[in-house]
């Protein structure tokens, strides 16, 4: 039996849309963008950042550049229990149809973070891509997290397995 944790969220406005599962057994709700503001963060192929406008009035958008980065706002703030957080990941049919992911390939969001959710959107592909408005762009993951004592020792580890090394190195 699944245990249900309950996690509050603030919608900055009533028109934003709450994040939901798109199927009862999701393991992921998705989020959708919502345009509250004239611009949004964004960064360039060289490192720049700029506030890029959002165009539109009644059916608003940004457009996505290749090699671009930007700070996709979701209209949400979560209040994450203690010793959870949130993870962010890329909805996999805008990344393969689209070429477009999440740009830290996995977002993370603490308890402590009391502010507005944004999804940091990055486009792989070599044509302009749009959102929209309460497009899905992401899909987030409550997550429980572990705390590990780290403890400095004076000597590496003893080999454990019969593993030769690291990076292709276990046959695969």
């Amino acid at each position: 039996m699944t245990t249900q944790i309950g996690v509050n969220y603030y919608k900055i406005s009533e028109s934003v849309q709450e994040p939901e599962r798109a199927t009862l057994n999701s393991a992921c709700y998705d989020v959708k963008a919502y345009f509250h503001t004239d611009t949004v963060k964004a960064m360039d192929t060289s490192n720049n950042s700029s506030e890029e406008n959002v165009q539109g009035i009644a059916n608003s958008y940004i457009n996505i550049l290749p090699g671009w980065r930007y700070l996709i706002p979701t209209g949400i703030i979560f209040d994450i229990p203690d010793d959870y957080s949130i993870r962010i990941h890329p909805r996999s049919g805008l990344a393969w149809k689209n070429g477009i992911t999440v740009a830290n390939c996995e977002g993370v969001v603490d308890s402590d973070y009391y502010h507005e959710t944004f999804i940091m959107l990055y486009n792989i592909s070599e044509e302009p891509f749009t959102v929209w408005e309460f497009d899905r762009i992401a899909q987030i993951e409550f997550h429980t997290d572990t705390y590990m004592a780290l403890r400095e020792i004076d000597t590496p580890p003893e080999q454990k397995t019969d593993r030769a090394g690291g990076f292709g190195h276990t046959g695969v």
